[in-house]
C-alpha cells in the first residue's frame, strides 16, 4: 500500500510538472512545501527555496493581500475564488498572476493551502493593446471632419461631433 502511495505521488508530480501553470503547496505558515517545474522557472526558485515564505515572491504592495487571502482560504472560508497580484521572480522580473487556492486538510485540520498561479502577462499586454487601439479609433472618429453615424432599425446609435455640427 505504501508503494502504491509513492507511485501515485510520483504520477501526480509528473502530471503537475507537465502543466504550463504554476502548481504549489504551502504549509500553515505560508512556507513553500512544493512547486512544479513551471513554477520554479517562473519564480526563479529551486528546491533549496522549500521552507521559505511565499510572500517573498510578491511585490511589497501585494504581500498583505496575499497573506490575508491565503490565510482565509486555509481556514476553509472563501475570500475570492481567485485574486490578481503582482509577483516577482528571483531574477527581478515582475509579472501579474492570478491565484486560485484551496485548503489542505490533514486529519481534519487545515494544514496549508494548495493552488495554481497563472502568469497573465500576455493577457495584460493584449488588454493594453486593445485599449490603445480603441483610444486611437475613438480619437480618429471624434476628430474626423466628415460626419459619421451608425443607425439600427432607424434609430441613431452613434454620431460623431462633425455630424452633430452638420
Amino acid at each position: 500500500n505504501e508503494m502504491n502511495n509513492l507511485y501515485e505521488q510520483a504520477e501526480y508530480r509528473e502530471l503537475a510538472d507537465f502543466m504550463p501553470q504554476t502548481i504549489f503547496e504551502l504549509d500553515k505558515e505560508l512556507k513553500l512545501v512544493y512547486m512544479n517545474k513551471t513554477g520554479m522557472e517562473t519564480f526563479g526558485l529551486t528546491e533549496a527555496n522549500y521552507g521559505e515564505s511565499c510572500l517573498d515572491s510578491f511585490m511589497s504592495d501585494d504581500r498583505n493581500r496575499v497573506n490575508s487571502n491565503l490565510n482565509i482560504t486555509m481556514e476553509g472560508k472563501r475570500s475570492k475564488p481567485m485574486a490578481e497580484y503582482v509577483a516577482k521572480s528571483r531574477t527581478g522580473r515582475t509579472f501579474p498572476v492570478l491565484i486560485y487556492s484551496t485548503p489542505v486538510y490533514k486529519n481534519g485540520v487545515a494544514a496549508g493551502t494548495r493552488g495554481i498561479a497563472i502568469d497573465i502577462s500576455d493577457r495584460k499586454a493584449t488588454e493594453q493593446a486593445l485599449l490603445e487601439s480603441e483610444l486611437k479609433y475613438r480619437t480618429l472618429i471624434d476628430k474626423a471632419t466628415d460626419g459619421i453615424l451608425i443607425t439600427q432599425k432607424g434609430v441613431f446609435k452613434f454620431v460623431n461631433p462633425a455630424f452633430c455640427e452638420m
